[in-house]
């Protein structure tokens, strides 16, 4: 993730990182109503995170923001196990609990970040 940030920024990447996840949050809410299992499951929220990463992208592109545009460089995978993580986290101990889980993830890629920009 630190990686990615420095294509689009600290600010915009973390942005885009919560966006993802919280979007991806609500379908993979709203995915466990299907009793999927594992693979078809995290192929569905790989394909989501995909989505999401190409209409911030559109969105970059329409607005003129670079930033935007370099989300096609966010690690989709990391995304995505994030998301399914950040799900059964929540569900198991609680909203605070992954959302603590969830800023610890973008506390360590933020800290990455600024020792990559030394």
């Amino acid at each position: 993730m630190a990686l990615a940030f420095r294509n689009t920024g600290l600010a915009y990447g973390l942005g885009i990182f919560w966006g993802v996840v919280l979007i991806g949050y609500v379908i993979r809410r709203w995915i466990d109503k299907l009793r999927l299992l594992l693979v078809p499951r995290l192929s569905v929220i790989l394909t989501l995170v995909i989505v999401c990463i190409t209409i911030f992208a559109l969105i970059g592109n329409k607005l003129d923001l670079r930033e935007f545009m370099a989300v096609g460089l966010l690690p989709f995978v990391i995304l995505t196990m994030t998301i399914e993580r950040f799900f059964v986290i929540i569900e198991e101990a609680g909203i605070r609990e992954g959302l603590w889980m969830a800023a610890g993830s973008a506390g360590v890629a933020v800290i990455t970040y600024k020792i990559l920009s030394i």
